[in-house]
């Protein structure tokens, strides 16, 4: 008999399945979406996105940004929206751009972040697929650092450079409000590798896909508690906060199934 997602999902942590897996993430996996882009709405799509997330029992949407300057909608978003929660970061593909149109950025992120003081810094990290990783480094060092300095979560993208963006996080993940991987695709040795380091995974859409055969085989590994889920960018009306659900009973029936 398959659990449900939220009992499976959540169990085995030592605390409730409604108080989370530690107090970086105190969301039920299945109520809270770990990985949004609320600023991609338009103005005229946002509060029905929003309703429906809410009747679907989402209670918490991390709402995570590209670069500095998505900054400030994203603080809009989140002061009319309770239940949105801001990241800011630079997104490694963008961190050219950052470096080169917005000087003096690591003292505006700091600033965002004391103004509240649940704002976690993402959406951060690596991707050798595209740009320059050298570049990115230097970047998400400086993200990190910041992130540490406050004790706020991260919520990591990564492409192609999870061993550079393990050692990346690593000497500051002590110092960390939490680690949240988007959507991660890697090795059964480098996630027990980032599990060490009390890192969550955010699974999105591809669980979903049949042919995503490794996403599915490392969620079977994640332990439970370990296990989030995501809607990530918009796209189409299928998509959106209230997705997590899905993924929640995907998940579900897939752990089940080994077990």
């Amino acid at each position: 008999m398959i659990m449900s997602a939220h009992t499976l999902l959540c169990a085995g942590s030592g605390r409730s399945a409604e108080s989370g897996v530690e107090a970086a993430f105190p969301m039920d996996c299945a109520s809270r979406d770990c990985h949004a882009h609320l600023q991609e709405y338009s103005c005229e799509e946002l509060p029905a996105v929003m309703e429906r997330a809410r009747s679907a029992g989402i209670r918490r949407v991390d709402c995570c940004s590209e670069g500095p300057w998505d900054w400030d909608a994203i603080s809009g978003i989140c002061a009319g929206y309770p239940e949105a929660v801001p990241g800011y970061g630079v997104h490694p593909w963008y961190a050219g751009r950052a470096e080169a149109e917005f000087r003096g950025w690591e003292q505006v992120l700091r600033e965002k972040l004391s103004c509240r003081p649940d704002a976690f810094v993402g959406e951060a990290g690596l991707d050798a697929r595209r740009g320059d990783v050298s570049v990115q480094r230097g970047v998400l060092d400086r993200q990190l650092r910041i992130a540490a300095d406050l004790g706020r979560a991260v919520n990591l993208h990564c492409a192609g450079a999870w061993g550079k963006l393990f050692d990346a996080v690593s000497p500051y993940a002590p110092k960390l409000g939490g680690v949240v991987l988007h959507s991660p695709s890697m090795s059964a040795e480098m996630a027990e590798r980032f599990l060490k380091l009390g890192a969550v995974f955010s699974f999105g859409r591809r669980l979903l896909c049949p042919a995503s055969l490794k996403i599915r085989e490392l969620i079977r590994k994640i332990p439970e508690g370990r296990v989030f889920f995501e809607s990530d960018m918009p796209s189409g009306p299928e998509y959106g906060p209230w997705t997590v659900v899905c993924l929640a009973e995907r998940a579900a029936e897939l752990r089940g199934c080994c077990g």
